[in-house]
């Protein structure tokens, strides 16, 4: 009877905890008192909609606490809260209980929604840390504020009972897409020249860390929120103003290293960067592991200064460019336009073969180091070097490291 009566009062407590959202144990410097939230709008839904797009780009400006009060009740509060210190959580948000943590450059804080407040618990400007964790780093250093959507996965307990880990999971980052959604729309009804972006390529670990997050939290989300720049509030461009970011990646039409332009290709595609492919032949071309990929744009049709960036991917096919003039030409032309030029294993070769490395570091095939230097070029062998505008990766293990770097790079011109 005793033992029944100890699993009962255990049971209750996890209950509360559960359902009243409280913050796992961390030292808390500060309590801010929010404004109450603004439960009624001017704007449509529909107008909403039309209105709401991702931004890569903020000017950096602080957000009010006003504000960033009401995207956190849009986020979670609203979730939760039925009044003003009553919870009613939902069957998912009950299972799967989701946190709201906000980088500011005051610090770090947990949002209650019991009560409306931020609670700090970091303090100081982490968000260049918070950047420097994911793949798309522009949005989330100069955003006002980035919001963390996190779960416990301790607290899921009770679902994992009832279903495979890998639905439990689903349904978590099912939660916080339904976050990220509500804190998107919030940031265009505010009607302040706000835009958004949800960034969910991160080292969630690392992130973890910056943030000063409990143990037993995940991160699973970022939402950055910022004030638009002049470009984005006025998007018509002037006069032959490229409309975005562009990259031209130049591809062997045999045998490329696989991984290196797959990874690149795809890093560049989800950072909105515009990006054309082109070989020394169109149509059908494979890799080194016979992964295939339609090719509509010749290398001599290329100019350098209609991109932002010029990428050789290297394999074994690559060595076809080292002497290609077409190739060469281009590459020179995009150094003296001061573009982002990169590079992957072989392709640092051709590079050097273009006569524009002298003084750079880079890095590439091993096996190529010495010719490579030989041009007066100061080669590495790391995973990645990013010296002078010029960005080069060893070969496929660097891959994800490279393209994450030229894509920042490329937004950051």
């Amino acid at each position: 009877m005793k033992r029944k009566i100890l699993l009962l009062v255990v049971l209750s407590c996890v209950t509360a905890i559960s359902f009243g959202q409280r913050r796992p144990r961390t030292v808390v410097q500060r309590i801010i008192q929010l404004t109450r939230p603004d439960t009624t709008g001017k704007m449509p839904f529909q107008e909403a909609l039309s209105k709401l797009k991702n931004t890569y780009r903020f000017t950096g400006q602080s957000l009010d606490r006003s504000s960033i009060g009401q995207l956190a009740w849009a986020g979670v509060g609203n979730r939760q809260a039925s009044g003003t210190n009553s919870l009613t959580p939902g069957p998912l948000q009950s299972l799967f209980p989701s946190q709201l943590y906000i980088v500011t450059n005051e610090g770090v804080f947990f949002y209650q929604p019991i009560g409306n407040s931020l609670e700090q618990v970091l303090e100081g400007d982490v968000r260049a840390s918070l950047a420097a964790t994911a793949t798309i780093r522009e949005p989330i250093a100069s955003a006002g504020c980035v919001m963390v959507v996190t779960s416990s996965v301790l607290r899921s307990t009770s679902a994992r009972r009832s279903g495979p880990a890998t639905a439990n999971r689903d349904a978590m980052l099912l939660e916080a897409g339904h976050i990220a959604q509500n804190i998107q729309l919030q940031a265009v009804c505010l009607d302040q020249g706000l835009g958004s972006v949800a960034i969910s390529d991160f080292d969630a670990r690392a992130a973890a860390r910056v943030c000063g997050l409990p143990r037993n939290l995940e991160a699973l989300y970022m939402i950055c929120v910022g004030y638009l720049t002049e470009q984005d509030l006025n998007p018509e461009p002037a006069a032959g103003m490229a409309v975005s970011k562009k990259a031209a990646i130049i591809v062997p039409s045999v045998d490329f290293q696989d991984e290196e332009f797959f990874t690149t290709l795809n890093t560049l595609t989800a950072a909105q960067i515009q990006t054309v492919v082109a070989s020394n032949q169109i149509g059908p071309i494979r890799g080194v592991n016979k992964n295939p990929f339609d090719v509509q744009v010749r290398a001599d049709q290329i100019r350098a200064s209609d991109f932002d960036a010029i990428i050789i991917i290297g394999g074994p096919g690559a060595r076809a460019f080292i002497n290609d003039q077409v190739v060469l030409n281009l590459v020179r032309d995009a150094f003296n336009q001061r573009k982002i030029i990169g590079a992957t294993s072989l392709g640092t070769s051709v590079l050097a073969n273009a006569g524009i490395l002298r003084g750079v570091k880079v890095t590439g095939l091993l096996t190529e180091g010495v010719n490579i230097s030989n041009t007066g070029a100061i080669f590495t062998g790391e995973l990645v070097e990013n010296d002078s505008r010029v960005i080069t990766c060893v070969g496929p293990q660097g891959a994800v490291k490279f393209a994450r770097e030229v894509a920042d790079a490329i937004l950051s011109m």
